[in-house]
């Protein structure tokens, strides 16, 4: 069977983040991440796969999945499908879902004493380290990541892909930066900041709700954010390094503030 042309065209628009956000869809590509997705009730418009995923889905538990789904599935041969995929070793499987409309208010709970953790990704460039603080937003129960201007697509298909499905478990809210300070400023939030030279993470306390702010691997946070937070965090260093790949040190500063709430 082949693919129509449209959603082949498609399929190629989305690979390039203008289209993404024109579109507001994108594409999951893998076993894992379309596992993730179906389980998480993503809208998904339709499917795209090839003989390889038989090889590759163990039970058939996804093609079983997608069997029962509300979408078409189109099965193209190997030939076809590598010209869709964006991946060098494609598994034979592609989702093309709806991207999630949420907003800034959608992350406080109703009570914000017992909830409200937020992760502000602010100028984040590098996939992988994006990918990561998605992935530890989800891993240590955040209600969501904020993406300011300057970062990458929370929604490219390697973010998505090494997010391992937490983008599909968490809130992601893209937005400028004076609309995240207003509504933090209007929202009673505690802003931290994570820094080089900010105070030890493991000998602070914070009521919640709080945001914490991780910036851009070079440059760091941008003035307005340092200017307006409550206080600036960091995770102790010997002297020999410069600096912990933004990636890990959001893991080590969300364990420490979360396990705090959880005792």
């Amino acid at each position: 069977m082949s693919l129509n042309k449209t959603r082949s065209r498609l399929l190629h628009r989305l690979q390039h983040r203008k289209h993404r956000e024109r579109e507001e869809c994108f594409v999951v590509e893998g076993v894992r991440a379309a596992l993730a997705a179906l389980e998480a009730g993503a809208d998904i418009q339709f499917a795209v796969t090839s003989p390889r995923l038989e090889s590759l889905d163990q039970n058939n538990q996804l093609i079983t999945r997608l069997a029962d789904g509300d979408f078409e599935t189109t099965s193209v041969d190997e030939k076809d499908f590598a010209t869709l995929a964006n991946t060098v070793t494609p598994q034979g499987i592609l989702l093309v879902c709806t991207k999630p409309a949420m907003t800034l208010d959608s992350l406080l709970p109703d009570d914000k004493e017992s909830g409200g953790k937020i992760l502000v990704a602010d100028a984040i460039q590098d996939p992988a380290n994006l990918a990561s603080m998605i992935r530890t937003s989800a891993a240590f129960g955040l209600n969501g990541l904020v993406v300011l201007g300057g970062t990458v697509d929370p929604w490219n298909a390697k973010v998505v892909r090494g997010s391992a499905g937490g983008c599909f478990r968490i809130k992601i809210v893209r937005t400028t930066a004076k609309e995240c300070l207003d509504w933090i400023h209007n929202s009673s939030v505690i802003l931290l900041t994570a820094e080089v030279g900010g105070g030890d993470i493991a000998a602070a306390r914070f009521p919640m709700p709080w945001a914490l702010v991780v910036g851009n691997e070079g440059s760091g946070i941008r003035p307005e954010f340092r200017d307006a937070a409550h206080k600036s965090v960091g995770v102790p260093i010997c002297c020999e390094a410069e600096s912990l790949n933004a990636g890990v040190a959001t893991a080590i500063l969300c364990y420490e503030m979360t396990q705090r709430n959880r005792q």
